[in-house]
């Protein structure tokens, strides 16, 4: 950087640079005014109420996986013992095995 000029530039909204001019004072923006608090707890509650309902759900989705999931392997272990007397079946057939 040279020396003599400054370390930032003030840059206007439109793009281009201001030198030497006194900065523009910001003025405070006026946001939409705070809630009052019947309607903070009130809007609180509610959250509170769809936790509650969203653990629920929950609780009831893990328990309906867990019904699946024992249903499954039942299913599973089912499939393999059929699959084991087929391979001895033919196997048999074959003449392989008595």
């Amino acid at each position: 950087m040279p020396i003599g000029q400054p370390a930032l530039e003030v840059v206007t909204p439109d793009g281009l640079e201001r030198r030497g001019e006194e900065p523009v004072p910001i003025r405070p923006v006026v946001t939409a005014l705070a809630p009052d608090a019947a309607q903070v707890r009130a809007r609180t509650a509610a959250i509170v109420q769809e936790m509650w309902a969203r653990q629920a759900d929950t609780v009831r989705l893990l328990k309906v996986n867990h019904r699946l999931r024992d249903e499954l392997l039942s299913i599973c272990r089912a499939s393999e013992g059929i699959r084991v007397r087929t391979s001895r079946l033919v196997a048999v057939a074959r003449g392989g095995g008595r």
